[in-house]
């Protein structure tokens, strides 16, 4: 016949402290919508949404930014370019700061052929330089 084992005691587990949560209550919350508390899971806790922000570099000095705070400089499929201040023309893009010295080192030292991959004559960046003098350069002051 088989030997019957009888199963050894089992040591208790140490206790664990609960963690707790002192800068939240369930009342905190009650009687909000959804949207009021940004977004539930179906567990009924409350978590706020964090968004995702997209993030861009600019063609002259490199720094990334979030995509609102650069203007994107387009080259469309038609073949002309274009300063699209919506951020939803169709076409090859290329982000500057609102720096003046990034624009003057994008149109003259060649920021912007680099990102488009050809060469660019003056009359092609014809509305880029005039967007340019419009809204970023400083005002000239008179002598």
């Amino acid at each position: 016949m088989h030997a019957v084992v009888e199963p050894e005691a089992a040591e208790p587990l140490p206790a664990v402290a609960a963690k707790t949560f002192p800068d939240w209550s369930p009342t905190e919350y009650a009687g909000e919508t959804q949207a009021q508390t940004g977004g539930m899971f179906s567990g009924g806790t409350a978590l706020p949404k964090n968004r995702h922000v997209p993030e861009r570099s600019c063609v002259a000095c490199g720094a990334k930014m979030p995509k609102s705070q650069l203007v994107r400089i387009v080259r469309t499929g038609q073949g002309p370019i274009i300063v699209d201040i919506s951020g939803r023309e169709s076409g090859r893009g290329a982000y500057l700061c609102h720096i003046p010295e990034c624009w003057d080192r994008a149109l003259g030292k060649g920021a912007l052929e680099r990102s488009f991959k050809q060469a660019l004559s003056t009359q092609d960046l014809g509305p880029v330089r005039t967007y340019y003098e419009s809204d970023i350069a400083p005002p000239a002051t008179a002598p």
